[in-house]
């Protein structure tokens, strides 16, 4: 239960570790072994998680295999112009503020609907890394972020409708979160930002 416990706070406020280590200047040794160190550690993740089907809370094994997936695709992206660590950070913050980005017309449906209640500071929190995007980005175009809003919306509509049999919901969902995160990390890839501060 303790475990349990840590692991849901570790993991709700990594946004703070995330921001922290992307904007410290620190420079590092041989970026080609950090990289080759960061996907044996995703592969190990996965393959761990494979392997004992670890699971907590909410986080359901499959959901973190995919989160896992999600953070490596958007490493390796943001590895064309950045160093390890930020790349890494980078991704880690994208795939968070994803987890509230994939279900963004839910939550307008929620607020439009229902009144307050303290669950939702949660939802909030989840995009705390727009405070680092917003501050290390500049230039930032919306229209891959406008169109993730539109796929989604459908996603969901097809999903709650029935437009899809209901077996296969759970693969929708799973498709409008990677969908989303592609068009996140694409919007941030293509971003006037600051690439050349610092590539350790």
């Amino acid at each position: 239960m303790v475990f349990n416990q840590v692991f849901q706070f570790l993991v709700l406020f990594q946004p703070v570790f995330w921001g922290y280590l992307y904007t410290i200047p620190l420079k590092l040794g041989n970026n080609r072994k950090l990289d080759a160190a960061a996907y044996f550690l995703f592969a190990a993740v996965i393959t761990g998680l494979l392997i004992t089907g670890f699971e907590v809370g909410y986080y359901k094994n499959h959901l973190l295999v995919m989160y896992t997936l999600l953070v490596s695709g958007s490493y390796t992206w943001y590895r064309r112009n950045l160093g390890v660590l930020k790349a890494l950070s980078l991704a880690f913050l994208t795939i968070y503020l994803n987890s509230y980005f994939w279900e963004f017309p839910m939550h307008m449906a929620e607020y439009a609907s229902l009144s307050f209640y303290p669950a939702q500071l949660h939802q909030l929190w989840r995009l705390s890394p727009l405070i680092v995007i917003r501050y290390e980005f500049r230039g930032l175009s919306w229209r891959y972020v406008k169109l993730g809003v539109v796929v989604s919306s459908l996603l969901f509509w097809a999903r709650f409708y029935h437009w899809v049999p209901r077996f296969y919901g759970v693969y929708v969902m799973h498709l409008n979160r990677v969908v989303c995160a592609y068009l996140l990390t694409r919007t941030l890839v293509e971003a006037e930002n600051s690439w050349n501060v610092s590539t350790s």
